[in-house]
């Protein structure tokens, strides 16, 4: 009886993530109707996806990073692997004129010129992220653990709290991966609108809806985020209120 309160009110504390859900899936399934109507947009000079990368990454002075197509990936599977100095983008993106292909490849484009740049948020998210992995594999052992050393009469309270601690700091750092993530990826979008713009790459019309692709792909991170920070408070709550139970 006494776990099956414990389940039942984890289950209630559901709630509170459920709005982070809601924006999560709005959010999701405006990316993808944005991304559907630029799809069927191309750009009057009918530069493709890795053409747009090659302008840009040029008129940046960065020509040590190369351009691959990735043959058998998802849609908008894209990214900047700066370890390598290699700009990935999917068949879908690599060889289309669309906006939302130039949209895609352009945000790309910008985590290259961030590495040039020596952008110092980028560093501090791979620390987070290495961490944030390890947290999210070591919370649930760590908890029980916990929770072990806390019913045990021998003296052990402050192994009990070092888990506890350890446990949920670890979890912590992937608020903080996201919450850096979302700022290197807004800047990443903004360096590259200001080049398209100086360099005639595309016109008004056309530079709008690219735009509009950057600007719901960002709102995907914004989502990200917020699931992420109420996440950690359902977890957090339940903790508490089962630690206060415990010990009266």
């Amino acid at each position: 009886m006494f776990f099956y309160y414990y389940d039942m009110l984890y289950l209630l504390l559901g709630i509170i993530v459920l709005p982070g859900i809601i924006l999560g899936i709005v959010v999701e399934a405006r990316f993808k109707s944005t991304c559907a109507k630029y799809n069927k947009v191309f750009a009057m000079q009918n530069i493709t996806g890795h053409e747009m990368a090659e302008e840009v990454l040029k008129a940046y002075g960065i020509n040590n990073v190369q351009i691959i197509r990735l043959e058998d990936s998802n849609e908008y599977g894209d990214y900047y692997d700066s370890k390598h100095k290699t700009l990935a983008l999917s068949q879908g993106v690599y060889d289309s004129s669309s906006l939302t292909a130039l949209g895609v490849a352009a945000h790309e484009v910008g985590h290259a010129i961030q590495d040039k740049e020596k952008y110092g948020l980028l560093r501090l998210r791979s620390v987070c992220g290495i961490l944030s992995k390890f947290g999210s594999i070591l919370l649930i052992p760590l908890v029980i653990l916990g929770f072990v050393f806390m019913f045990i009469p021998t003296g052990t309270p402050w192994l009990s709290n070092l888990c506890f601690i350890v446990g949920f700091t670890l979890f912590g750092t992937s608020i903080l991966f996201s919450l850096v993530t979302l700022p290197i990826e807004i800047n990443a979008s903004k360096r590259t609108e200001q080049i398209l713009v100086t360099t005639g790459l595309l016109n008004e019309d056309e530079f709008e809806g690219v735009k509009a692709v950057l600007h719901a792909a960002a709102m995907t991170y914004v989502a990200s985020l917020v699931t992420s920070i109420l996440s950690f408070a359902r977890i957090l709550i339940y903790f508490l209120i089962r630690t206060k139970n415990a010990r009266d």
